[in-house]
């Protein structure tokens, strides 16, 4: 059973609102608001606090915005690199297909042989206690 909560969200009618959260989402991107490709927000919004972006991390990087007393806090995510398109583009890759139940699955052309976990079973099947077990990896 679910219960109705009524909680206080952004305006998604607002087009300035959608506006700053169109840069936030571009942001995730870019390592920090130095970089070429970063949109400056409004006044409303403190400097972000970003993570993931040390060059061994798993690739899940991202910044943190908050308003200036700290009332609005918004998480945005750096979605998949296209292969090729960045030092995150193989982690990402296997990020997704281990968090979305594929991982036993192969992941491109490139990558005939190999898979991102060894759960692959035979035909179209997996190991369901494998791809448990390699949910928990790091």
């Amino acid at each position: 059973d679910w219960d109705d909560i009524e909680v206080i969200g952004p305006d998604i009618e607002d087009r300035e609102t959608l506006l700053t959260l169109a840069k936030m989402t571009g942001n995730a991107y870019a390592i920090d608001s130095d970089s070429k490709s970063w949109y400056p927000l409004d006044g409303k919004w403190n400097s972000s606090t970003p993570f993931g972006w040390e060059v061994d991390d798993d690739g899940f990087r991202g910044h943190v915005f908050a308003t200036a007393d700290n009332s609005s806090v918004v998480l945005s995510i750096k979605g998949t690199t296209l292969i090729g398109g960045g030092p995150t583009a193989r982690k990402d890759k296997i990020n997704d297909n281990r968090l979305f139940s594929c991982c036993c699955g192969y992941v491109n052309w490139r990558w005939r042989m190999n898979t991102v976990c060894d759960c692959y079973s035979s035909g179209y099947r997996c190991n369901n206690e494998c791809i448990r077990s390699a949910l928990l990896e790091d």
